[in-house]
């Protein structure tokens, strides 16, 4: 797909049109979709539409937060009906008050809008990028909804979070909202917070890795020998190997027994490797990939239609490299 430029969508309902955006034109990025909310009711106001998508909904001390998220390649506005509302604030944007309200955010990571009804009910909309909508987390602590985006992937149980990220991580970084109601220990340590964003408490934690270093050896180029010298994984929750390549099938062997294989669509071939471990560290890993014959056709109605046809007979093992994924635990007490 490509980016698209200059669309204008009109909904035409029973007893309204709705023009959306109300003025100008909406841009998308490729390869991007979303669901735009349209006449959507939060707590007395009408949202009669909106350029972000709307992923959750919270409580905190008895106020209502909306998260939303700008998807790629679009500018975040939202349009409400003036019926009901008495005051907005926001972080930063623009306000247009006519026969309905529209706001204009600025590009920016996180914007929070505080809406206050005519009944005194306050709602706040959170409105986050796409990058930082792909870190978000939602969990109970406690019997109380918490939001956690981080960089890492999370994991929560009985009062512990823990977070799993790779040799390529210099650092985890945390954000929290609400406030958390108790503190985070990390090694017995009570970890303090790095600041703020003016809405989400924020912490950091800079993590050791060690670099990996791998014994191969080609033979050809689509054959490969990995040794494992050193035991790299006994630091690590898994071990992870990477392999970039051009051809048909992708095999993985130890000791003469095939152990994994891949069907090429041009992305990068993946191996957890820890459940090998005893056996690699004894008589290691041989990989082949197999070429595509030249007239070879794929079929699209067929199982196998996310292959990729190359058109002539050709392997090529491009790279081979690895990942170490660790894990850290925070407690809260």
């Amino acid at each position: 797909m490509k980016d698209k430029h200059d669309i204008h969508i009109s909904m035409r309902l029973n007893n309204e049109t709705i023009n959306l955006p109300k003025n100008g034109d909406l841009s998308i990025a490729k390869n991007t979709s979303c669901i735009l909310p349209f006449n959507l009711e939060i707590d007395g106001a009408i949202l009669k539409y909106s350029t972000t998508q709307l992923m959750t909904k919270l409580e905190h001390n008895g106020e209502n937060y909306y998260f939303f998220f700008t998807p790629k390649g679009m500018n975040a506005e939202y349009c409400f009906s003036r019926e009901n509302i008495k005051n907005i604030d926001l972080s930063e944007g623009e306000i247009d008050w006519d026969n309905e309200v529209v706001i204009k955010l600025a590009n920016q990571e996180t914007h929070v809008i505080d809406i206050t009804l005519n009944s005194h009910t306050k709602l706040h909309i959170i409105t986050l990028s796409d990058e930082i909508s792909l870190n978000f987390w939602k969990c109970k602590i406690e019997d109380n909804e918490q939001i956690v985006i981080t960089n890492t992937t999370f994991l929560f149980s009985d009062n512990k979070m823990r977070f799993e990220y790779s040799n390529e991580q210099d650092k985890v970084d945390l954000m929290f909202f609400p406030p958390l109601k108790k503190k985070l220990y990390f090694q017995e340590e009570p970890l303090e917070k790095a600041g703020d964003n003016g809405f989400f408490d924020e912490y950091q934690i800079i993590t050791k890795t060690k670099d990996i270093e791998l014994d191969i050896k080609m033979v050809g180029t689509s054959k490969a020998k990995i040794d494992f010298t050193s035991n790299p994984f006994n630091e690590v929750k898994e071990y992870l190997l990477n392999i970039e390549y051009l051809g048909d099938i992708g095999y993985a062997f130890i000791d003469g027994r095939l152990i994994h294989d891949n069907f090429s669509n041009h992305d990068i071939w993946q191996i957890g490797l820890k459940q090998y471990y005893q056996e690699l560290m004894n008589k290691g890993m041989y990989l082949y990939v197999s070429p595509v014959k030249e007239g070879s056709y794929v079929k699209s109605d067929s199982p196998m239609a996310a292959r990729a046809e190359i058109n002539h007979n050709h392997s090529e093992i491009k790279s081979i490299t690895a990942t170490a994924i660790y894990e850290l635990e925070l407690e809260i007490k």
